[in-house]
C-alpha cells in the first residue's frame, strides 16, 4: 500500500506581486502505476473562496507520477488584515497509508503597509510567593508581516505621572532583553507579560506604564507586592480663604494599587514656627483601587 506524505515548496503566499502563490506537495512511495486520489482536510485562519482561491479538498497523483502539487492563490482584497494561514492534513484512505508528515502551513501575507495595536488582556499583576500572576498585554501586528520583525517599548514607573524609565520591573513572553517586542515571520501578535522582579525584592506597588514609541501609544497597569503599600500625596489648590466655603486649599492622597483595604493617618501643621505642631489629624481608609481622598 502506497504511503502517502505532505510537504510545502513555497510557504509564503502574498496578496501582492501577483498575488504571490503558495504551493503543497502531495508525495507517495510504492507502486506507481495507477493514479491514486487523495481527500484533504483544509483549516487555518484564512477563509477558503474568500481569502484564497477555492482550496480543493481532493487531489490525484497521476499514473508513473510520485507527487502532485495543490496551489493558494491569495486573492487581493481592499482590507486590512493580520497573516492568514492555510492548513492541509491529509484524511484516512482505505487505498493508502498516511505518512509522518501528514500536516501542513502556508501563509498569506497581507497588502497593506505594516501597523501595530496593543490589547491589554490583564491590566493588574499580583506577585507574591506562591503567586504570579502578570499583566498582560498583546502587541498585534496587521498588514505585511511575511519577515520577522522587532518592535522597541519602554517601562514607566508611576513616579512623576510615570514618565521615569525604568528596567527593574521583570517582562517575559514574546520579547528580547527588557525593552523589545518580538515577532518571529507570519507572526500575529507578541505577548508581553509583566511583574515584579520576584517576590524577596520589593519593587513597590504602583502603576506601571507601557510605552511604544513606534506607535506614540501608552498603557497602564498595575503591579501589586503584597505587604507594600504605596500612597502618594498631591498638592491640587495651594491658595485657601478663610470664611469662604468654595475657596479650599486641597491635598488628595491616593494609591495605584490593588490589595487589601488601608487605612493612612494624616496629621495637619501649621504656623511659621519650628518645629511645627499637628493641629488636627484626619484617617484616611482605601478600600480598594486607586480610591482618591481630597
Amino acid at each position: 500500500m502506497p504511503v502517502v506524505t505532505i510537504a510545502v515548496t513555497d510557504a509564503a503566499a502574498a496578496e501582492y506581486h501577483g498575488p504571490d502563490q503558495g504551493t503543497f506537495a502531495i508525495q507517495r512511495t510504492g507502486n506507481l502505476s495507477k493514479p491514486l486520489v487523495v481527500s484533504l482536510a483544509i483549516s487555518g485562519t484564512a477563509s477558503n473562496g474568500v481569502d484564497c482561491q477555492m482550496v480543493t479538498n481532493r487531489v490525484t497523483i497521476p499514473t508513473s507520477a510520485s507527487q502532485t502539487t495543490l496551489q493558494v492563490a491569495p486573492i487581493n482584497n481592499a482590507f486590512e488584515e493580520q497573516a492568514e494561514s492555510v492548513i492541509v492534513t491529509i484524511k484516512g484512505s482505505v487505498t493508502y497509508t498516511i505518512g509522518a508528515s501528514n500536516t501542513a502551513t502556508i501563509f498569506i501575507d497581507d497588502n497593506h503597509p505594516t501597523r501595530y495595536q496593543v490589547t491589554s488582556l490583564k491590566s493588574v499583576s499580583v506577585y507574591a510567593t506562591g503567586i504570579d500572576s502578570p499583566a498582560v498585554f498583546d502587541v498585534q501586528r496587521f498588514g505585511r508581516s511575511s519577515q520577522a520583525a522587532t518592535l522597541p517599548f519602554q517601562i514607566m514607573t508611576n513616579a512623576s505621572g510615570g514618565s521615569v524609565p525604568t528596567s527593574f520591573y521583570r517582562v517575559y513572553g514574546n520579547v528580547q532583553g527588557n525593552n523589545t517586542a518580538v515577532f518571529a515571520a507570519f507572526a500575529t501578535k507578541a505577548r508581553l507579560n509583566f511583574t515584579a522582579p520576584s517576590p524577596g525584592v520589593t519593587s513597590g506597588s504602583g502603576g506601571v506604564n507601557l510605552f511604544i514609541p513606534a506607535i506614540d501609544q501608552s498603557y497602564w497597569a498595575i503591579v501589586y507586592q503584597p505587604g507594600w503599600q504605596f500612597v502618594r500625596l498631591e498638592v491640587l489648590d495651594t491658595n485657601a480663604v478663610e470664611g469662604s466655603a468654595s475657596i479650599r486649599a486641597r491635598l488628595r492622597l491616593s494609591r495605584p494599587v490593588v490589595g487589601p483595604a488601608v487605612t493612612v493617618f494624616a496629621a495637619l501643621t501649621g504656623g511659621s514656627a519650628a518645629p511645627k505642631t499637628p493641629t488636627s489629624t484626619r484617617t484616611f481608609f482605601f478600600p480598594g483601587l486607586f480610591v482618591p481622598t481630597n
